[in-house]
């Protein structure tokens, strides 16, 4: 099946997005970006936001002073990847072919944007797919429907051999 990311011959991963479909990653990006630049003691000091709590995960729900030092140990590091991977998308969002290394970036990207959309919009796993036309939340549940699509070529395409 062809699919938006494909392993090329030489190891490379070739992208095949169309205009509107890079658009939307390119705002995407750049919503995430924001909300991370919102609340930047979230990565460290834990957030009352739920999107955000999402990306930042406390390493012992039970033990909040354990959680607290997982957080200040590792909040750091954890919030500069996310933002790696946006300077990622953002770097090659109009290119052709990527390397595994932007690939990666690319995954690390979606995911964490699919979690905090998938958190806002409530999504769980018995959601019934494609949104109804009239609920408000449609274009929202299209992309975050989208975004999973991509993400699941993206993890395909990582675990394709290279073609001989």
């Amino acid at each position: 099946m062809k699919g938006p990311v494909r392993r090329t011959r030489s190891g490379s991963f070739r992208l095949h997005l169309d205009p509107a479909e890079r658009a939307l990653l390119g705002t995407v990006v750049t919503q995430m970006r924001e909300l991370l630049a919102s609340d930047e003691a979230a990565a460290t000091e834990g957030s009352d936001d739920p999107a955000l709590a999402r990306l930042f995960p406390p390493a012992d729900r039970e033990d909040e002073q354990r959680a607290a030092a997982y957080r200040r140990l590792v909040g750091g590091e954890l919030s500069a990847s996310h933002r790696a991977a946006l300077d990622t998308i953002e770097a090659t969002l109009e290119a052709g072919e990527l390397s595994e290394d932007e690939v990666l970036g690319w995954m690390r990207a979606v995911n964490a944007v699919r979690l905090v959309l998938g958190t806002r919009l409530d999504v769980r796993e018995d959601d019934p797919g494609l949104p109804d036309p009239t609920d408000p939340d449609a274009a929202a549940r299209m992309a975050y429907h989208w975004l999973s699509y991509l993400l699941d070529h993206i993890v395909d395409a990582l675990g394709e051999p290279t073609p001989g």
